[in-house]
């Protein structure tokens, strides 16, 4: 099945110009398994040792894993530390 693309994925496509400017894409910087840092969230879900929800523009990002704690949280930015084990995105529309 072939994807379908939004218009503001062709513009930036055609554009050439990244999409996490135009789009507001979160951007993920892992370091090893113990620091996590996400760009362009809009807030924090749910925060326990052993599970992060963050929300994005576009997903919801789940971080599992062991002694996990936001340490910075601003406007555009989340930094997680701990021992991180899994990530996973869900579609915004899908459960909570």
């Amino acid at each position: 099945m072939k994807k379908r693309f939004t218009m503001g994925e062709r513009i930036t496509d055609r554009l050439q110009l990244p999409t996490d400017i135009l789009l507001g894409a979160a951007i993920l910087t892992l370091s090893d398994n113990r620091i996590l840092k996400i760009e362009n969230v809009r807030g924090i879900l749910e925060s326990e040792k052993t599970k992060v929800r963050i929300l994005t523009k576009h997903f919801r990002i789940t971080i599992q894993g062991e002694e996990l704690s936001v340490v910075r949280y601003s406007k555009e930015e989340v930094e997680i530390t701990g021992y991180i084990e899994k990530l996973m995105y869900t579609g915004r529309e899908e459960g909570v």
